[in-house]
């Protein structure tokens, strides 16, 4: 679409209508991206995935970006894809849209626990890792990733005591 020279020239305009803020914290970094509108009815609706550092974001994108290494980034990536916080998003957002203020209220596990090394391609596997994080019992885990109907679940404070 663009020849190098024309990309360089749209890069230069594109950045003199930046703020200092946003060329100091956020351009030449890696970035955690997820789109702004995704519909209320979809299973899924919590969809991160990496931006390289100089790609330019539509207005139709939140961002991430890891004041600390690009660790934390990979973590978020795990943390913020989960069932879990797709869950806890999903029963706190009333409509298809992705406001930054609902990710920032959503409840983020102290990273220095996350050990990416215990991460795989199993996503089945890292849910279940996350769900470990945030303290969730077994019973818990288990509805919360389907591997039972959600209808035969009983909470502990539901169960009868002997």
């Amino acid at each position: 679409m663009f020849g190098g020279k024309a990309l360089i020239l749209f890069l230069e305009s594109f950045l003199n209508k930046k703020s200092d803020d946003f060329k100091t914290n956020d351009y030449n970094k890696e970035r955690l991206v997820c789109q702004q509108i995704s519909n209320v009815d979809l299973k899924k609706r919590l969809k991160f995935a990496f931006a390289e550092k100089t790609d330019i974001l539509a207005n139709s994108c939140n961002y991430v970006v890891s004041t600390r290494c690009n660790s934390d980034l990979k973590k978020l990536y795990h943390i913020f894809n989960s069932e879990l916080l797709n869950w806890r998003f999903k029963i706190t957002s009333s409509n298809n849209h992705i406001n930054n203020y609902e990710l920032d209220e959503l409840p983020i596990v102290n990273l220095d626990l996350i050990d990416l090394d215990k991460f795989s391609i199993n996503e089945f596997n890292n849910n279940e890792l996350i769900c470990k994080l945030y303290g969730l019992t077994a019973t818990e885990i288990t509805y919360l990733l389907g591997t039972t109907k959600k209808t035969e679940y009983k909470s502990e404070y539901e169960q009868e005591t002997v």
